[in-house]
């Protein structure tokens, strides 16, 4: 079992890519449940999970040809600015509609990048097949870890603390992502 020297600060950077998820998923629900505030119909909410699902759909044919052209250090951090600066526009105003859907297209444009690069960091890592299985595998417990969590805090952030905390919270966590991004040696 061969693994790259480089990835001596892997541990930090996976925390940083659970705490995003967990960002990303108190974030969403906060965005949901406001929109429904704002509207007070489900019309908004189906509007923001069509683009919330269709902007990585839309985007994966540019951002594949992206994966190869720039280092993941590059696409991570591009990611956590994205995800920084969309939980940033949401947090300004939490009563204007259009901030809170500009907010949610650059958070998805941030895990549109983020989601794919964590399944292809196994690679990177060791050439050992069964350990990149291994490490898939850890790579989704973190994911849906953060997601569970976040639906649960989610609710209780918002009934304690409101809508623009959910959102602080979310930016404070990408900026984590960041952090941990740049303490990491990627291979080239």
């Amino acid at each position: 079992m061969k693994i790259a020297a480089s990835w001596k600060l892997l541990p930090s950077f996976w925390v940083g890519v659970g705490f995003a998820t967990l960002g990303y998923n108190i974030s969403l629900t906060a965005s949901l449940l406001n929109l429904y505030r704002i509207e007070n119909n489900t019309g908004s909410l189906l509007t923001m999970m069509i683009i919330e699902a269709a902007v990585p759909l839309l985007l994966i044919g540019i951002l594949s040809k992206l994966f190869h052209k720039f280092s993941p250090r590059s696409l991570y951090l591009f990611a956590a600015i994205f995800g920084i600066c969309g939980a940033a526009i949401q947090s300004i105003n939490i009563s204007s509609l259009t901030l809170q859907f500009l907010g949610i297209i650059f958070i998805s444009l941030a895990m549109s990048v983020q989601r794919p690069l964590m399944m292809q960091l196994a690679t990177f890592i060791t050439d050992n097949q069964d350990l990149r299985s291994n490490i898939n595998s850890f790579l989704n417990f973190i994911n849906y870890a953060g997601v569970l969590c976040g639906f649960l805090l989610s609710g209780i952030l918002i009934s304690y603390w409101g809508y623009q905390v959910c959102f602080l919270i979310n930016a404070a966590a990408f900026m984590g992502l960041g952090f941990s991004v740049l303490r990491t040696n990627f291979p080239k």
